[in-house]
């Protein structure tokens, strides 16, 4: 398990590296202001895409990976059936929201209305942004975990080349021209190959798969449980952005964009390990005591993981803002480690969701999800006037907690889900080590070459410490992986 975690973790890593040499271009050419702009448009247009899809991409695995199990034919209208749904859902969206932006070109706000432009050019992504998490799953249901993964390299590529030529030629108009034109052009070709490749034609009766996906037991019950926990996240990040911006101006809006984007990073190695992997095991026909077995050594793994990446970041945020972006993002660095903290919390969330759903506990899912990203959206447009971006990073540790929490205690009392003390003492661990580093870094000076090399021992001390919570074969197999690179065998 911990070596497909690693696996996926690595190839995703790869697209994260490519997506910030997207963002460096962005940011020195655009600055922190440029950087607001690009950043609100893209969650605007997010948002719009999760409210169109009715959360079917995600739900798509749960009856991929059920028909996969069946047998190619069953797979292969499965797919065809969910492709045409996407398909029309996406044409719908785009043509209905870029008619109202014609219409009613404040119909996002005031403070987005003057970008409107921008935003009717950005729509063109729609398709690819609805499109791109169901061909994961798609590959994820046929337990092909890298060839999953690896869309992100190959979209983040494509898309990078296409935005920086377009800022080189017309700035942000310029860059959504680019971008929109990637998604296009990556969209057909993952059809063409998923077609080519491995026999999954779009094409084939649509009536008849349409009519057979939506006679599957519980799917109308299943997306729409899912449709309300995946726009209210969408909705309150965008609230978030847009709190800021109303109150703050488009600078700042770009120095929260550097804030989250440190955070998000860490999320975007991870996530597809619990997407890809656990929740396709957790949609399986295995016992429930099996299912919450690997779900809790899924997640002990995950949060040994978390430790590792998350530490650097916190320890130094100035220097990572600046190579990702510029030296004027480093303002924002005293933040960081509160939104690393949330991500941490969220990604432990994140397995208690998966097991929820694989429980098909959907409507205790849905209300808790739902209501910890309401309340997120609500504190942020309280908070932001008053504390800015501090009020944005408190608003996301307080839902975080909550979300993990209550998750936690429905599966305790529903489904007799129990963590092993090791594990709970590894995330309490992570989350306090965290906390502290990231208060006590905030009080000295980031570029002190002696608090640097300090900074990196507590760094290897944390490490090594993480091996307490490794079982015996693992620790052994990183002997046997040291002495190798050691030793040259």
């Amino acid at each position: 398990m911990l070596k497909v975690i690693l696996s996926i973790g690595a190839i995703q890593a790869v697209a994260i590296v490519i997506q910030f040499v997207r963002s460096k271009v962005v940011a020195v050419t655009l600055g922190p202001a440029g950087v607001g702009v690009v950043s609100t448009i893209d969650q605007t247009v997010q948002f719009v895409a999760f409210a169109a899809a009715f959360s079917i991409p995600l739900a798509s695995v749960k009856f991929l990976s059920k028909a996969h199990s069946e047998g190619h034919e069953a797979f292969k209208r499965c797919y065809a059936g969910f492709f045409q749904l996407l398909g029309l859902l996406a044409s719908a969206g785009t043509g209905l929201v870029a008619g109202l932006i014609f219409l009613r070109p404040g119909i996002f706000g005031a403070e987005i209305e003057k970008y409107h432009v921008y935003l009717l050019v950005a729509l063109l992504s729609l398709p690819t942004l609805i499109l791109g998490g169901f061909f994961s799953n798609v590959f994820a249901a046929a337990q092909n975990y890298r060839a999953s993964a690896a869309l992100a390299i190959i979209t983040n590529a494509v898309t990078t080349i296409a935005v920086i030529a377009g800022i080189f030629a017309d700035g942000i108009f310029g860059l959504f021209i680019g971008g929109s034109l990637a998604s296009i052009a990556v969209t057909l070709g993952i059809t063409a190959y998923l077609w080519k490749r491995l026999d999954l034609p779009f094409f084939a009766d649509g009536t008849k798969n349409l009519k057979e996906l939506w006679q599957s037991p519980n799917i109308i019950s299943f997306t729409a449980m899912l449709y309300f926990g995946s726009v209210s996240y969408s909705l309150s990040l965008l609230v978030a952005r847009y709190a800021i911006l109303a109150n703050f101006g488009e600078t700042e809006t770009g120095l929260l964009q550097g804030a989250l984007v440190l955070s998000v990073a860490i999320g975007m190695v991870l996530n597809p390990a619990n997407g890809l992997y656990l929740t396709p095991i957790m949609n399986r026909n295995i016992e429930k005591v099996e299912k919450i077995r690997r779900a809790a050594e899924f997640q002990r793994k995950m949060a040994i993981i978390l430790c590792l990446v998350s530490l650097p970041a916190v320890m130094f945020p100035q220097l990572l803002l600046a190579i990702m972006f510029s030296t004027k993002f480093a303002s924002v660095g005293n933040l960081v480690f509160l939104f690393i903290f949330a991500q941490f919390v969220t990604q432990m969330a994140g397995v208690h969701q998966a097991v929820l759903i694989g429980f098909d506990d959907l409507k205790i899912y849905t209300a808790i999800v739902t209501g910890g990203q309401i309340g997120y959206a609500v504190l942020a447009w309280f908070l932001a006037p008053h504390y800015g971006i501090k009020g944005i990073a408190l608003g996301s540790v307080i839902s975080s907690l909550a979300i993990f929490s209550l998750t936690f205690i429905r599966l305790k009392i529903k489904h007799g889900f129990s963590a092993p003390r090791n594990l709970s003492l590894l995330i309490g661990y992570g989350l306090f080590i965290l906390l502290m580093t990231g208060w006590i870094c905030n009080q000295i000076n980031e570029w002190d070459i002696t608090v640097s090399v300090l900074k990196v021992g507590f760094f290897a001390l944390f490490a090594a410490s993480l091996l307490l919570f490794l079982s015996k074969e693992e620790r052994f197999a990183l002997y046997e992986l040291r002495n190798k690179i050691s030793f040259g065998r």
